[in-house]
């Protein structure tokens, strides 16, 4: 028998896996100079990464929020949802999963890339302006093609270094228990 715990945890990761699959639309629409490598999930990392795009604008690391309500920023760096503080410190859970992920990239290509955090909200007001939230922005999901082609936040990437960002990416991705790669978005097919 489930407890209510147990119950709204399995609510909450069916709610997040829906947002997910919303922002692909999304993210398709990119150009192919861009690379979306998905569900990056590491055994010793708490928490994935949804998307990590990769193109000559820059690095960008996106979490996926299926949030109802309105996030502002609580003036210390955190999010508040709907005026509330979260039930964890999601900019510093997600910015350490980045720089794991970074930390990675970096050892299998010699690279120091830069890679700009993104929670991209489906259902969500989002009224917490960027610098408001540390080094994490905070966008709308309809918002995420445009905010990545025009370089938002990123750091433009040398063309040479883009294949081998996106082959350590790709090898990553492919130690992580489910997974999914674009050059077209590929859906998980493992569940």
């Amino acid at each position: 028998r489930l407890c209510d715990k147990q119950i709204r945890m399995a609510r909450n990761e069916e709610d997040g896996a829906a947002g997910e699959r919303e922002i692909i639309p999304y993210l398709k629409n990119l150009p192919d100079t861009f690379t979306v490598v998905s569900d990056l999930d590491f055994a010793d990392s708490y928490g994935n990464i949804d998307h990590l795009v990769i193109g000559p604008t820059g690095l960008f690391s996106i979490d996926v929020k299926n949030w109802r309500g309105t996030v502002t920023a609580d003036g210390k760096g955190e999010l508040l949802y709907n005026g509330r503080p979260t039930d964890k410190p999601h900019v510093r859970a997600f910015t350490a999963r980045t720089m794991d992920l970074k930390d990675r990239l970096k050892a299998l290509t010699k690279l120091d890339p830069y890679i700009q955090c993104v929670f991209a909200f489906a259902r969500t007001r989002v009224d917490a302006n960027w610098g408001t939230t540390g080094p994490v922005h905070c966008i709308r999901m309809e918002q995420i093609s445009d905010y990545i082609i025009k370089g938002r936040g990123g750091k433009t990437i040398p063309a040479a270094d883009i294949p081998r960002l996106v082959s350590a990416a790709e090898a990553l991705q492919k130690l992580a228990p489910k997974a999914s790669v674009k050059n077209g978005v590929k859906a998980d097919t493992t569940g």
